[in-house]
C-alpha cells in the first residue's frame, strides 16, 4: 500500500489491540517498498505529525497518509519515544529500519524478483569455498570479511554468496561476490547485486573492484556499473603469487561504479 494523503479507519479497540502486539514487520516491509525504503517510510511517519489527527485517536496518530494499523502502531511508538527525548526517537527510528531490512534478507517472499537471500552473521568462513572463488588469497578476504556484511542466496541450496562494506556516506563496496561454478550464467550473481540495491536504500553509489579481464567486466556492465578508475599493480602488491583468470594475468585493479 503506498502512502497518500486519504485516510483509512480501524476502530479504536482494534488499534489498541495491535500495539500490544510484536512488530508485523511483514507488513512494514510492504510499505517500505511501496514508499521508497525503510527510512523514507519511517521518515514520513515522524514527519507525519504535522498533519491533521484522526478523531478517533484523540491526539495521537496523525493522518497524512493512508495507512493501517501496523503504521498506525509505528507512529504512535515513535512520537512516544520522541515525546521522551530525540535521543530515544533516534534508536527507535534505527531500530524499526533495521528490522524491516533484517526482515527482507531472511524473507525472500518479501522480494518478488530475488531468491532466498539471507544475511550471514556467524561462522562466515564456513562458505570459504564460494569466497575463494572471487578472492583466491584467504589472508585477503580476512581484510573485510569481518566488518562487511554478508549474504548467501539459496536456491536448492546455496548457489551465490557477497560481501559488501560501506566506505562512506551513501557509498559501498561490493568486495566480494561468487556464484558457484555449474550455477553461472543463471542469473543469480545479478540477483545479488539488485537485491544489494535494495537492501541499502542509502546507498548512492556502489562500487567494485575486479581483474581487467572482459568476461567480469561485461558482467558488471551489464549489471548498470560503469568504470571508475584503476589501481595500477594492485594484484602484484597485494598477492603472494601471480594471479590468472580467463587465462590472462592480472595486474591493475578497474574499478567500476553504479549510481542510483
Amino acid at each position: 500500500m503506498k502512502l497518500t494523503n486519504g485516510n483509512v479507519r480501524c476502530s479504536k479497540s482494534e488499534f489498541a489491540e495491535e500495539y500490544k502486539m510484536a512488530w508485523n514487520y511483514a507488513e512494514l516491509s510492504k510499505m517500505a517498498k511501496a514508499n521508497g525504503g525503510p527510512e523514507k517510510l519511517v521518515d514520513l511517519l515522524i514527519n507525519s505529525g504535522k498533519r491533521k489527527m484522526f478523531p478517533w485517536l484523540g491526539a495521537a496518530v496523525a493522518v497524512g497518509v493512508a495507512t493501517t494499523v501496523v503504521v498506525q502502531k509505528a507512529y504512535k511508538y515513535l512520537s512516544d519515544k520522541k515525546a521522551e527525548s530525540n535521543t530515544e526517537m533516534e534508536l527507535a527510528k534505527q531500530e524499526l529500519i533495521q528490522g524491516i531490512k533484517d526482515y527482507d534478507a531472511t524473507h525472500a517472499e518479501a522480494h518478488s524478483d530475488i531468491m532466498n537471500i539471507s544475511k550471514i552473521t556467524d561462522n562466515k568462513k564456513e562458505y570459504i569455498d564460494l569466497l575463494l572463488l572471487a578472492d583466491e588469497q584467504e589472508d585477503m578476504i580476512d581484510k573485510y570479511l569481518e566488518r562487511g556484511e554478508m549474504f548467501v542466496l539459496d536456491d536448492n541450496g546455496i548457489k551465490a554468496e557477497c560481501v559488501i562494506t560501506q566506505e562512506g556516506d551513501s557509498v559501498y563496496e561490493l568486495k566480494n561476490i561468487a556464484v558457484s561454478p555449474d550455477c553461472q550464467r543463471k542469473g543469480y550473481g545479478k540477483s545479488m547485486i539488485e537485491f544489494l540495491f535494495s537492501y541499502y536504500t542509502d546507498c548512492n553509489t556502489m562500487l567494485v573492484g575486479t581483474g581487467d579481464v572482459p568476461s567480469a567486466l561485461t558482467f558488471y556492465k551489464k549489471c548498470g556499473f560503469t568504470e571508475s578508475h584503476r589501481i595500477l599493480n594492485f594484484f602484484r602488491d597485494n598477492y603472494d603469487h601471480p594471479m590468472f583468470e580467463d587465462g590472462k594475468q592480472l595486474v591493475d585493479m578497474v574499478y567500476l561504479k553504479r549510481e542510483r
